[in-house]
């Protein structure tokens, strides 16, 4: 059973998409198993097949221990604009400062991009003047 995943930072999106690849192959993943794929997809959401909405199925409650790396890149924004406000509620309450300055960033510049957009709008707003976000 995989205690600590968070070195799953230390990879890449395609270092990731590589393992799960491998792992199904070998059938390591055992459907009754926890944790499984999904698992490992709850804290690095870049490498599910739609991360975007992928994103969202992830329970709340497992949304603080989303390894920071997963917001890089296009995906990483992608991910970041998907967010649910309850989501951003638990990261801020309980996710580490790298996960939410993270978050932060992609918003903020998706915000910067998307200024019309109402949606990323509140969530930017959110996350600058949360109590919970602040440092």
């Amino acid at each position: 059973m995989i205690q600590n995943l968070y070195p799953l930072g230390d990879y890449n999106t395609s270092q990731i998409l590589e393992f799960m690849d491998v792992a199904r192959q070998a059938k390591s993943f055992d459907e009754n198993e926890e944790p499984g794929e999904e698992l490992i997809l709850f804290r690095r959401p870049d490498a599910a097949p739609n991360a975007a909405d992928f994103i969202k199925t992830i329970p709340v409650e497992e949304t603080p221990f989303i390894v920071p790396d997963s917001f890089a890149g296009r995906v990483g924004r992608l991910i970041a604009q998907n967010l649910t406000m309850p989501q951003l509620e638990m990261i801020g309450a309980f996710g580490d400062v790298y996960l939410k300055e993270a978050i932060k960033v992609n918003l903020v510049l998706s915000a910067k991009d998307a200024p019309n957009d109402n949606n990323l709008k509140t969530l930017e707003q959110y996350v600058l003047n949360s109590p919970a976000w602040q440092q």
